[in-house]
């Protein structure tokens, strides 16, 4: 019986342990690799001057949004139109003509943007001087977007082991080149964008490699225009979800210059250490929901994971807003303390924008996907008319809120949207309530500031301690503690016949 098989037969219970296991592995993988590339801000922070960091930053969130242009959904659409056919000669077919699209829409969009790199430099630094570093970058971009291609791929079709080397692999390699160019070559920032590009280039070969079994010669193109269409809306929504933290740098490089940006960047990087955990759980979703949504008790499975996944990531953002400053001096150093005052809004725009890829999987199984789009647009104008509206009066934490604003109507937006075109019956006051009693009490830690610091830690950490009790008493029912603490329980037991399995074998070993 394969891994879908399994899982489409499987009790509630089941799938939950299912999703569980997978979200901690990817969930892992994706925390070594992110928190390699993280290990990198506290260098670059270092070397670099706020200005120069500030162009790391901005630079790099450009490349994301344009590699989303490229993409163009396809990552998406080959996991919706894989799953709907068994025939693996029709599954070749469906894989090489996405392919086929991203790598026509990679050479159009790189060569584009290395020809105007001068004139989208002056509008987004107001300078052209960075000309070069962004040409750096769009040189890679064919090779970056062809490595995460071969990652989802590889997640879709549940090659773990391949997964995680491609991964951690490719960010470890870009760790090391980077380190090396800057440090040792004395490359400047320019050497950060060479290490992606000769990283990417590499682990596209690997990528080729580990999945050449899923293509064929392409017997004509008919599954193009299934592929494109379905993919679109995914591509306006990735893009529209990159121009979202791109926007708000652009405004404070616009209006408080790239330094404050600089420090902007540092909190939003902060913040993003909550990315980890979603980032596994993302990853695990999406082959999850889609192998089981036929199946009649497919919404209490998806209730279920929307009301413990709240719990589990307010209750991370709580510890993130905790250990805030620490966070701040390890990662980049004391001159980016006042990164401090946008944590709390970023961390929650990141749990609300999380929340948004269940409750709004009824657009992705309905196939309307032109529903996310408009979410996504309608997202995207709120987050612009809120940071216009707040960075005057406050700042850069105007812009923080702003961006915050705008998640909260994305996710709303969405909700909405996948109720019309595929209803799920959603329990949503519960996730409501844990999402504003955590923001609650992050804003109501920070405005303790007459104590010293391990007294601030010790009000938080019993304010985290509150938190985990009002869920535990009030949130969830009798019957979801029991199923919580028979999970526990059979997880260790497991662990216990392991180890007694693992210390008998050890021991015939020495005799």
């Amino acid at each position: 019986m394969t891994e879908i098989e399994k899982l489409r037969s499987g009790s509630i219970n089941y799938r939950l342990g299912f999703l569980l296991k997978d979200s901690l592995l990817y969930g892992g993988a994706t925390a070594i690799s992110r928190m390699l590339y993280v290990f990198i801000i506290p260098f670059l922070a270092r070397i670099f001057t706020k200005a120069e960091y500030g162009v790391v930053d901005g630079v790099t969130v450009l490349s994301l949004c344009f590699g989303l242009l490229i993409i163009f959904g396809q990552d998406a659409a080959v996991a919706r139109f894989f799953y709907e056919t068994d025939d693996e000669g029709e599954r070749k077919q469906i894989v090489t003509n996405s392919f086929l699209i991203q790598l026509l829409l990679s050479t159009v969009v790189a060569a584009a943007l290395y020809v105007n790199s001068a004139s989208i430099c002056n509008l987004y630094f107001l300078s052209d001087d960075y000309a070069e570093v962004f040409q750096v970058m769009v040189l890679g971009l064919p090779f970056a977007t062809a490595v995460q291609y071969f990652q989802n791929l590889l997640k879709w079709v549940f090659f773990r082991k391949q997964f995680i080397v491609m991964s951690i692999g490719f960010t470890f390699t870009f760790l090391i080149l980077a380190i090396a160019f800057v440090t040792h070559f004395d490359m400047g920032i320019v050497g950060v964008f060479y290490a992606k590009l000769i990283s990417s280039a590499l682990f596209t070969l690997v990528g080729i490699y580990y999945c050449k079994s899923f293509f064929a010669l392409p017997k004509s193109l008919k599954y193009s225009g299934s592929l494109l269409s379905y993919g679109w809306p995914f591509m306006l929504i990735g893009v529209f979800g990159a121009l979202m933290p791109s926007l708000d740098r652009f405004y404070i490089t616009k209006h408080m210059g790239l330094e404050v940006m600089a420090v902007y960047a540092i909190g939003f990087r902060i913040s993003s250490l909550l990315k980890l955990p979603v980032a596994g759980f993302q990853t695990a979703w999406g082959p999850f929901a889609l192998a089981i949504y036929k199946d009649e008790n497919s919404g209490d499975t998806y209730n279920k994971v929307l009301l413990f996944y709240s719990i589990l990531l307010v209750t991370i953002g709580l510890l993130v807003v905790v250990v805030t400053e620490p966070l701040i001096y390890v990662f980049a150093s004391e001159k980016y303390m006042a990164s401090a005052i946008v944590i709390i809004p970023l961390v929650f725009s990141i749990i609300i924008d999380s929340l948004s890829w269940i409750t709004g999987i009824g657009i992705s199984i309905s196939k309307k996907t032109y529903n996310s789009s408009i979410g996504y647009g309608i997202g995207l104008i709120v987050t612009v008319a809120a940071i216009l509206l707040l960075i005057e009066p406050y700042g850069v934490l105007g812009v923080a809120y702003g961006v915050l604003i705008g998640r909260i109507f994305l996710t709303l937006s969405l909700t909405i949207l996948s109720r019309l075109v595929y209803p799920i019956a959603f329990d949503y006051m519960k996730p409501i309530l844990v999402f504003i009693a955590g923001f609650l009490i992050s804003l109501a830690l920070f405005s303790f500031g007459e104590f010293t610091w391990w007294q601030q830690m010790l009000i938080r950490a019993v304010a985290v301690g509150a938190f985990i009790g009002m869920v535990w008493f009030a949130i969830l029912t009798s019957t979801q503690k029991n199923e919580l603490m028979k999970a526990v329980q059979k997880k260790l037991r497991k662990e216990n016949v392991g180890d007694t399995k693992a210390k008998d074998e050890s021991e015939s070993s020495h005799d």
